[in-house]
């Protein structure tokens, strides 16, 4: 099953399928926190983050999505589920409950997980404000203040990659995973 999700669900192309309905969402996710944020009022981004979270993983689960630049139309989550169920690819019974039960496991995944993860880096790095400085630095440096960060600029990111991956690391091994 793991093979299966990781190969025809999770792969690099199927992800990267969804990167501009990413970069919508995240955007009015951002337009509605900004004017909060230039009040220098308090935002819930927990109450932000985990809707945003179940949106996306709904939208690359359930919905089909017809790329703009060539209008092909990929096949969504659950095509690609059944494609598998009646291929016969399977190298076990895999049937609609299954189907069923893979679709439910992949989306609480997805939700819980998204939405804790920036809801622990955040929490980490907001105790040490230097860290967030050096962040700010490097995202001025790097997308500049005119624009919206882009996925794209994520590879030019460095410190920042490491400021998210850190929290990661350090709870994983407080709890003996690594």
């Amino acid at each position: 099953m793991r093979k299966l999700c990781t190969v025809h669900l999770l792969s690099n192309h199927k992800i990267n399928s969804y990167r501009s309905t990413r970069s919508e969402k995240v955007a009015l996710m951002i337009k509605s926190i900004k004017p909060s944020a230039q009040d220098g009022g308090v935002v819930d981004l927990s109450a932000k983050v985990s809707p945003l979270s179940t949106n996306l993983s709904c939208l690359m689960i359930i919905n089909e999505y017809v790329q703009a630049s060539d209008k092909k139309k990929t096949k969504d989550f659950v095509d690609t589920m059944m494609s598998i169920m009646q291929s016969g690819e399977a190298k076990f019974q895999f049937d609609r409950r299954h189907v069923k039960a893979v679709l439910l496991d992949m989306l609480v995944a997805s939700i819980d997980t998204s939405s804790t993860s920036v809801e622990w880096m955040l929490s980490e790095h907001l105790k040490n404000p230097n860290v967030m400085e050096k962040v700010q630095k490097e995202l001025e440096e790097v997308v500049g203040l005119n624009r919206m960060m882009e996925e794209s600029d994520l590879d030019n990111l460095k410190y920042l990659n490491m400021v998210f991956k850190e929290p990661h690391y350090y709870f994983m091994k407080q709890w003996k995973i690594v």
